[in-house]
C-alpha cells in the first residue's frame, strides 16, 4: 500500500500543469518575447571577429664576425634579440606603412547590408576607384550602392538626401570635391546585395590593427614567431599579415645594407682618434 502511494506521488499531474500554464500565459508570453528580443539584439550588435595567423622564422645575426659585431654596435631599432623583432613588428610606424599600401586600400571599408546586421567584407560586389587624398579629406563619409543590373547601380545616402542612378565606370561626385568611380566586381556571382561603403582614417585603421595584432614566441629559446590578428573578415586579416611581413623584410634589408657603411664610419672614427693620440704623444 505504501509503495502504491509513493508511485502516485511521483506521477506528474499534466492536467494541473497545463491549467497552471494557461492561467499564467501572460508571463510565459512575456518571457518568450524578452528572450527573442535579447537574442535579436545580441545577433544585431555583436561584432564577430575571426583570427588569422602566420608563423615566421627570424634568423639571428652571427656576432662571431667583426662586421656583424660592428653592426650590432649601431643597432638602435633592430637587434638579433627576438624580443626586439617582436617590438619592431608591433610598432605603429610599420603598421601604418602597411595599412597605407595603395594595393590594400584599407582606407575604404566595404560591408554587406543584411536583414538583421551589416557585416564587413573584403570581397564586395563593387570596387571603388578613388584617390586616397579624397578619402582622407572625407573621413567617415558613408553611402550605399545597390546594383540594379549589369550596367547600372543606385547610390544613396540618407544624411545627404542623396539617391542617384549611375553607370559602372562613370565618374560621379557624391559631395563637392569628392569624385569617384564605382566598378563592378565580376569575380563575385552573388552581386544582388546592398554594399555599404565608408571612408576611414588611415591613422585610426592603423591603431585598430595595432590593438588587435599579437606576436608571440613559440618557445623561450625558439626563433620562430607566431603572428595573430583579429578582424571581421578573415581574408582581410590574412592579407594584412602577409603585407606586414613584406614591409618588415624590406625595412630589415635596408637596415642590413646600411650596416657596412656604419661599420666603415666607425673604423674611420677610431683611426682618427688613434692618429690624434699618436700625434700628441
Amino acid at each position: 500500500m505504501g509503495d502504491n502511494q509513493n508511485f502516485t506521488d511521483n506521477v506528474i499531474d499534466f492536467r494541473s500543469f497545463f491549467f497552471r500554464i494557461v492561467n499564467n500565459w501572460f508571463y510565459f508570453l512575456l518571457s518568450i518575447i524578452l528572450c527573442l528580443f535579447v537574442a535579436f539584439m545580441y545577433t544585431r550588435y555583436t561584432v564577430e571577429l575571426y583570427e588569422s595567423s602566420m608563423k615566421i622564422q627570424v634568423n639571428k645575426d652571427d656576432m662571431s664576425t667583426p662586421i656583424n659585431f660592428l653592426n650590432s654596435e649601431f643597432s638602435d631599432s633592430r637587434s638579433s634579440n627576438i624580443d626586439d623583432d617582436i617590438e619592431s613588428l608591433i610598432r605603429y610606424p610599420l603598421i601604418f606603412q602597411t595599412i597605407s599600401d595603395s594595393m590594400l586600400r584599407y582606407d575604404i571599408t566595404y560591408s554587406i547590408v543584411g536583414n538583421i546586421k551589416t557585416t564587413e567584407t573584403y570581397d564586395a560586389p563593387v570596387i571603388l576607384e578613388v584617390d586616397t587624398s579624397i578619402t582622407q579629406s572625407n573621413i567617415n563619409l558613408t553611402f550605399n550602392v545597390n546594383i540594379i543590373d549589369k550596367d547600372n547601380f543606385l547610390i544613396s545616402n540618407e544624411d545627404l538626401n542623396l539617391e542617384k542612378k549611375a553607370s559602372f565606370g562613370e565618374r560621379i561626385e557624391i559631395v563637392k570635391g569628392c569624385p569617384l568611380i564605382v566598378n563592378r566586381n565580376n569575380a563575385l556571382k552573388n552581386d544582388k546585395l546592398i554594399t555599404n561603403i565608408r571612408f576611414r582614417s588611415l591613422n585610426r585603421v592603423a591603431l585598430d590593427f595595432q590593438s588587435k595584432l599579437r606576436v608571440e614566441k613559440q618557445s623561450k629559446e625558439s626563433n620562430t614567431l607566431s603572428l595573430f590578428i583579429l578582424q571581421e573578415d578573415q581574408k582581410k586579416g590574412s592579407i594584412f599579415l602577409n603585407k606586414l611581413l613584406e614591409k618588415y623584410i624590406e625595412s630589415d634589408e635596408k637596415y642590413k645594407q646600411a650596416g657596412p657603411l656604419k661599420a666603415v664610419a666607425f673604423i674611420d672614427q677610431k683611426i682618427a682618434i688613434m692618429e690624434d693620440t699618436l700625434i700628441r704623444v
